[in-house]
């Protein structure tokens, strides 16, 4: 059945076979977690039940999609990618960040307003929610509250605290947890990244690197992590030894991520997970030269400093994700990681 493709969710999956047990389905839900959790595939799977052909008609499966179905099979086409993206047009997907936002949902709005093509279900998946400004909330907001018949709408985002509260107070909220490490290792084995092998010590790796995310684990496989590894190797000295000017290292920083500046989150996930395993407070050791880095802070620092230091990267880290000014920002994080 779809449901059992997502890993490591299964009480978010009962939560959602519940609804369809109890006819109870809302209109609008709003799935929670960590980024590579699963969280988009489970709203297209939940709406492949809520489209199924088999399962509207009273036969079997209750709480799932059969799979069998047209329905299923044109939702499953129009999720997989690009090329077969039009093959349920009565299923929207929508990213808040893209180029004309406004008129995208007031086109989706008027589109859920008709009579479906297929005579069957219609909805809409926005991901991510995190990143919908209030005009773009407002324009959905009435959608939300009354929607049109045979309709289900899915957003996705990461923290509560970052999705806009009149759409969080109009949404049944439904948890991703990060997933468990030994379920990371048996999916990039099982199906590793296209043109790739990885052998159970790199799928060990990247788990561990993870933090409970498989599309953190598939990059941790690419050679862009491995370029933030030498990076992050190198702050940590910086961070110990001193031996660079403040300015001068916050220049190079900066000219690191000028040009890559979506690369600079990544960055400070990684710092933060040295400083939280320096400071003991990640569950598995981290591999080869992380492991190495972590050492040489919980051999040098305090755990108030640590404790002081990570505090300082997570500001930093939200500060980025509200597009906060990078040299300043950078400026900020060098004085944090130095001062004793």
């Amino acid at each position: 059945m779809p449901f059992s493709e997502i890993l490591g969710q299964d009480d978010a999956i009962r939560h959602l076979k519940g609804f369809f047990r109890t006819g109870r389905l809302p209109h609008a839900l709003l799935f929670l977690g960590p980024e590579g959790t699963g969280r988009r595939l489970a709203a297209t799977r939940l709406f492949q039940a809520f489209a199924c052909e088999e399962r509207r008609a009273g036969r079997e499966p209750f709480d799932d999609a059969c799979g069998r179905c047209n329905a299923c099979h044109r939702v499953a086409l129009h999720v997989a990618g690009p090329d077969t993206q039009g093959s349920y047009p009565d299923l929207h997907l929508l990213e808040p960040g893209a180029k004309g936002t406004i008129d995208n949902i007031r086109s989706i709005i008027r589109s859920l307003s008709m009579r479906s093509f297929a005579g069957g279900a219609k909805g809409l998946i926005l991901d991510p929610a995190d990143d919908m400004r209030a005009e773009h909330a407002n324009v959905l907001l009435k959608t939300i509250e009354e929607p049109p018949d045979d309709t289900l709408i899915v957003l996705i985002g990461t923290y509560r605290t970052q999705i806009l509260p009149t759409i969080l107070s109009r949404c049944i909220p439904v948890r991703f947890r990060p997933l468990a490490d030994e379920i990371i290792v048996r999916r990039l084995q099982e199906a590793p990244p296209k043109d790739t092998t990885v052998t159970p010590e790199q799928a060990r790796w990247a788990a561990a690197l993870a933090q409970g995310s498989l599309g953190q684990a598939i990059k941790a496989l690419g050679g862009e992590f491995a370029d933030l590894e030498t990076l992050a190797r190198d702050a940590v000295t910086e961070e110990l030894t001193g031996k660079s000017d403040p300015g001068d290292w916050s220049g190079r920083l900066a000219a690191q991520f000028k040009g890559n500046r979506s690369a600079l989150p990544d960055w400070l996930d990684l710092m933060i997970l040295i400083h939280r395993s320096a400071l003991g407070a990640v569950t598995s050791a981290l591999p080869g030269s992380l492991g190495s880095d972590a050492g040489r802070l919980r051999e040098t620092l305090d755990p108030d400093d640590l404790a002081r230091r990570i505090d300082g990267l997570l500001q930093i880290r939200r500060a980025i994700d509200r597009y906060a000014h990078l040299e300043i920002s950078l400026d900020k994080l060098i004085m944090d990681l130095r001062s004793p």
